[in-house]
C-alpha cells in the first residue's frame, strides 16, 4: 500500500494483520513495515540482470551454458547465428550432440568431457554447411551458480579474417 507522508513523499508499506495477540479492546493488529528503500532495490536488480541478459544474448561471440543434468540453460544469439539452430532447437547435450556434432557418437562421453579448456571442433549447421569453433570453457576460472558449464566459441575463419595479413602499402 502507498502512503503519503507529512512531507509528501510516497511510502510503501507492507502490511501484516495478527490476531494472535490479544488487546484489550482490539479484535486485530496492523503491522506496517516499510518496504519502499527495498523495492527500490529489487527494481535496479532487476533492470541489471535485464540488462545483463540482453547484453549476453547479443555478444558477438557464441556462449552456451549448461546445468548439471546438461540441459541448455543459455544458447545465446550469436550461436543461433552461426549454426542456424535456434535456442528451442537445442534444449539439452544430446540434442547439441546429434545435431552438430553427429560425427563425435555417444553424447554421454561427450557430456563428460565438457571439461576440456580449449579446443577446437567441427560443427555441421543446419545448412549442411561446416564451420570449425574454436571453444574455450571458462566455467572453474568464473563459475556461475546455476551453471554446471559454460562454454564461449568463435569461428575459426572470423580469426582467419581478423589475423589475415595486410599487404605492404595497404597499411593507414
Amino acid at each position: 500500500l502507498n502512503v503519503t507522508c507529512k512531507d509528501g513523499s510516497q511510502r510503501r508499506i507492507a502490511w501484516s494483520i495478527s490476531n494472535d495477540v490479544k488487546m484489550s479492546g482490539f479484535a486485530l493488529w496492523f503491522i506496517g513495515q516499510d518496504v519502499t528503500d527495498q523495492e527500490q532495490v529489487m527494481e535496479k536488480l532487476c533492470d541489471s540482470e535485464e540488462r545483463l541478459w540482453l547484453l549476453i544474448q547479443h555478444m558477438p561471440v557464441m556462449l552456451k551454458a549448461y546445468n548439471e543434468q546438461g540441459q541448455v540453460i543459455l544458447w545465446n544469439h550469436h550461436c543461433e547465428e552461426v549454426t542456424g539452430y535456434l535456442a528451442a532447437d537445442i534444449t539439452n547435450v544430446a540434442a547439441e550432440i546429434k545435431l552438430l556434432y553427429p560425427h563425435e557418437g555417444d553424447w554421454q562421453s561427450n557430456w563428460q568431457a565438457q571439461n576440456y579448456l580449449r579446443r577446437q571442433t567441427e560443427v555441421i549447421c543446419k545448412n549442411g554447411s561446416r564451420k570449425q569453433i574454436a571453444w574455450s570453457n571458462v566455467s572453474k576460472p568464473f563459475p556461475i551458480p546455476g551453471w554446471h558449464s559454460w562454454v564461449i566459441g568463435e569461428e575459426v575463419m572470423t580469426f582467419k579474417r581478423v589475423l589475415k595479413p595486410v599487404p605492404r602499402g595497404e597499411l593507414l
